[in-house]
Parts: structure tokens; C-alpha cells; sequence
């Protein structure tokens, strides 16, 4: 049973024990719906590269991989397999909704105690995802505004996301994904010391704007994915869309083909790791067309 939000935040909409956030909008029908819009069967992979050196926020421990092999003598058969240490935020990844608090508070205003070392997240944790699988639109805002990409200047409202998307001839529904172009991907390789130095994104009062929507999960083309003009950062844009209305976060999207190819609706699938606990997991996001 659904209620509508208060404005404010999203807490007992679903009930006092939601855990999902707006997952809860994602139906049977919204999935028939997704579907139905894979008709050229092009398939786009919005995943960055995993390794050491590769996309990661400024700050998280760098990713580590060490590959064995081993001959199996006689029949000198071969098997290699890899040891891997690695922040759960590292590369394209998604936050579970329990990643951020504010005053001591959750979401749905569940205790901040329920996050400890030991047993890493007891609510709202990524192993209560499951799976998206619903309608995916882009909002490219380099393109509509006539540049190549955003700068750390740049932060975005929900009334430039409505603009974006009315150009684009897309109107959001109950239940998608949205997803931010603003080029920040390809300053990682062509300038390091501006990529380092903050990123373009969401500002803090596009997350009522997302939640009125009804968007069910937000990603973008950056490691932070909100406006962040310079590090370190405070993130409200997190506190407002994890906590506050249980907006899903997906980071470090490579959205360029996305992009070029003009493709702002598509069939959206991703599957977080089920890491049981956990503030977030890696994943593959893709969008079909």
C-alpha cells in the first residue's frame, strides 16, 4: 500500500518497515512496460572499466587485483583466478539507501545504530535491491545546452532537467530511471587535475523534483554524481534523495554512446551485487533499444 509523499521526505509511504524506497514503483506492468521499448535490440553496457587506476571517488582505497595460476601437472591443464580488494563504491556502482544519514537517521527514520563494523548495514542495505528493471530515460544536457561538456560550475535543478527532457520530446513517469549526461566521463582521460578537482551534477532541491516524479533511481557520468564544486564535499544532494525519499543512486556511468546515438528512452536492467550488509555494490547497468 502506497501514500502519497509529504513533501518533505518519503517516510510511511510504503509502510513503516519499506526498506525498498522507491523500488516500491517499479510493478509487474512498469517491467511489461520496459520491455516493450527494446525494439532495435541495440544493447548499450553503461559500465566504466574495474582496476586499479580506473574511476573511483577521490578519497576511497584504490582497487587491487592479484591473478593466480597454476599448471596441474601431468596433463599440464591450466587454471588462473583472481583475489580482489575493493571499495563497494568503486567504479559504476549503486548506493543503497542506508549510505547516507542525517541526525542520527535513516531512511524512513529508522536508527542510524543500525549500521556497525561488524555486521556492516542491518537496514535498507543493497541485499534488499534485488533488481531494476524498468524504463530508463536520459537527460543530455551538454547537448541541449550547445556544449561539449558540464564543468564543477555546473549544478543541476529539476526545472533543467524538465527543460532537458521536454526538448528531448521525453516526459518522466512513475517508476523510471533517470539518467544525467554532462560529459564529465571523458574529462577522466583528457584532463585528470579538473576531474580531481569537483565534478557537475545534481543539486540539493532536484531531489524533491525527482521525488515528485515518481523516479525511482537516479545515475550520472561522474564519481559523485551530485554538484560538487570542489572536494570535499558534503553531499546533500545523498542525504536528500537516499534518506530523505529513497532514491536510488547509481555512479560512474559512461553515458557517451547513450549520448550520440540520441537514445533518451530505453529498457533499463542492473543487479547489484547481493552483498549481504552492504552500503552499496557494483553493477552493470545497460539500456536496450
Amino acid at each position: 500500500m502506497s501514500t502519497p509523499s509529504n513533501g518533505n521526505n518519503n517516510w510511511g509511504r510504503w509502510g513503516p518497515d519499506d526498506q525498498r524506497g522507491m523500488l516500491n514503483l517499479v510493478t509487474p506492468e512498469k517491467v511489461a512496460e520496459a520491455a516493450g521499448l527494446a525494439k532495435r535490440g541495440v544493447v548499450y553496457n553503461l559500465a566504466v572499466p574495474l582496476g586499479r587506476g580506473e574511476r573511483i571517488y577521490p578519497g576511497f582505497h584504490e582497487t587491487w587485483r592479484i591473478t593466480t595460476a597454476n599448471t596441474n601437472q601431468p596433463t599440464d591443464v591450466g587454471v588462473s583466478g583472481d583475489v580482489l580488494a575493493m571499495h563497494s563504491h568503486a567504479g559504476t556502482h549503486v548506493d543503497a539507501l542506508s549510505h547516507f544519514w542525517r541526525d542520527g537517521t535513516l531512511y524512513n527514520g529508522r536508527d542510524a545504530s543500525a549500521i556497525n563494523s561488524r555486521e556492516g548495514v542491518t537496514w535498507a542495505g543493497i541485499d534488499r535491491v534485488g533488481s531494476f528493471v524498468t524504463r530508463g530515460i536520459l537527460a543530455d544536457i551538454p547537448r541541449h545546452r550547445g556544449v561539449e561538456y558540464l564543468t564543477p560550475e555546473d549544478g543541476i535543478s529539476g526545472q533543467d532537467l524538465a527543460e532537458c527532457l521536454a526538448a528531448e520530446g521525453i516526459e518522466p513517469r512513475q517508476g523510471d530511471v533517470l539518467l544525467l549526461r554532462t560529459g564529465w566521463h571523458q574529462m577522466f582521460s583528457r584532463d585528470r587535475a579538473m576531474w580531481d578537482s569537483g565534478e557537475p551534477g545534481f543539486d540539493e532541491s532536484s531531489a524533491e523534483w525527482l521525488s515528485d516524479q515518481g523516479i525511482v533511481a537516479v545515475g550520472a557520468d561522474s564519481p559523485g554524481l551530485e554538484w560538487i564544486p570542489s572536494y570535499p564535499h558534503s553531499n546533500p544532494f545523498h542525504v536528500r534523495a537516499l534518506r530523505d525519499f529513497g532514491i536510488y543512486i547509481f555512479e560512474n556511468l559512461d553515458l557517451e554512446t547513450l549520448g550520440e546515438d540520441r537514445a533518451y528512452e530505453f529498457m533499463f536492467v542492473a543487479a547489484p551485487l547481493p552483498l549481504v550488509g552492504g552500503t552499496g555494490a557494483s553493477c552493470v547497468p545497460v539500456a536496450i533499444t
